[in-house]
This record gives structure tokens, C-alpha cells and sequence, in this order.
């Protein structure tokens, strides 16, 4: 069984495929969350000391980013057919700044999440007379293990924050807050859309 605070970190195919199956067999046995399914988010480092440019790189970066993120989602499909939530069931993926701007560090990040904002878009047509929401995040940058490293580089750090309006990094709490409001009941008639959480990054000249 599983309680409201259990995390599983999916790294590969085959393991969304395990992740799915063993929510299906929980749903089966009684366990009826309300749905939220972040297929897309990974703690894999970016780019983990590999280069993305090396074509297997490159691959492994978009089967976790964003071909496992669809697996997971297609498997569940019968279970946010089920939902009851008065705002109907919620697919929310986790993109990234990179979907916006390229990085030339990560090639293969940079596609899965640019991939994501297309597979959103088509989950919320296909999938909406089915009573089913897709809408995705694009976090700016956000205090992670992911992250770590950078904020510890002036190099890196400095014009990150220069370029920021708010001046900090997000707290992962903040993004979390982002994903409660879009697969709520407030945000019952928001679907295939984009929500940026980036202290302003984004629009900053």
C-alpha cells in the first residue's frame, strides 16, 4: 500500500511501466487517490556529468523526460477515466524554462521538455471528453539536487539571479503550489495550457 506522503522516482521505461501497474493494482484494491499524475518531473541530474550531444546520451535523456512520462500517463489512462473529482482528473507535467529557450548543454532535456508542451497540448484534446485535464509547468529554476551545483557557481549563479525580477530561486514548494492549483476544481475549465513559475525569468529583457 501507499500512504498521501509516498514519492516513487521513476528512471527509466520500465519502471514507469512498474509505477503504473502497481497504481492500478492499488486503485483495484481500494485505494482511491485523487489523481495526480507527475510522469514527467525526474531527479536525473542535468545532464549528470554525461554529454547529450553523444547520440545514446542524448536518447536516455528523452526515454526519462519525457517517453517514460507518456508511458506512465497511457497506462493510467482507466484510472483518471475514473476520477471523481469535481474538477475532473488532472494530468500535470513538469517542463522546464528549456522548453521556452534552447541550452546547449542539454539537447536531450531541452527536447523531452519542448516535447512535453506538444504532448500536453494533444492529452487535452484527445482526452477531454473523457473528463480528463493535461496542463503542464514550466518551473524556472527551482532549489533541487538537480540544481544544487549551479547556485554554488558564481558563473552560473549570479546572472541567473540578475536576470530574475524576484531575485531568488523557487522553493520546490512553490511549484507544488502551482500543480494543487491546476489539478483543482478552480482550475476546472484549464486545459492544454502552459503555466510558467519562474519569478519572472522568462519576461525579463
Amino acid at each position: 500500500t501507499a500512504d498521501a506522503d509516498e514519492r516513487w522516482f521513476v528512471g527509466s521505461d520500465g519502471e514507469s511501466q512498474w509505477v503504473a501497474a502497481s497504481l492500478v493494482k492499488m486503485y483495484l484494491e481500494g485505494w482511491h487517490p485523487g489523481w495526480i499524475i507527475d510522469g514527467f518531473a525526474t531527479e536525473w541530474s542535468l545532464p549528470g556529468g554525461k554529454d547529450e550531444w553523444e547520440p545514446d546520451v542524448f536518447e536516455h535523456s528523452v526515454q526519462i523526460n519525457l517517453t517514460a512520462g507518456y508511458r506512465l500517463t497511457h497506462a493510467c489512462l482507466p484510472l483518471l477515466e475514473a476520477s471523481e473529482l469535481p474538477g475532473g482528473a488532472a494530468v500535470i507535467g513538469i517542463a522546464s524554462l528549456t522548453s521556452i529557450f534552447g541550452h546547449a548543454m542539454v539537447p536531450g532535456y531541452g527536447a523531452a521538455k519542448t516535447g512535453l508542451l506538444g504532448l500536453t497540448r494533444t492529452l487535452a484534446i484527445a482526452w477531454a471528453d473523457k473528463g480528463i485535464r493535461a496542463n503542464a509547468i514550466a518551473a524556472g529554476m527551482v532549489k533541487t539536487r538537480m540544481t544544487a551545483v549551479v547556485q554554488t557557481i558564481p558563473e552560473m549563479n549570479d546572472p541567473i539571479l540578475a536576470r530574475t525580477p524576484m531575485k531568488r530561486w523557487a522553493e520546490p514548494g512553490e511549484i507544488a503550489d502551482a500543480v494543487l492549483f491546476l489539478a483543482s476544481d478552480q482550475a476546472r475549465f484549464i486545459t492544454g495550457q502552459m503555466l510558467v513559475v519562474d519569478g519572472g525569468y522568462s519576461v525579463s529583457g
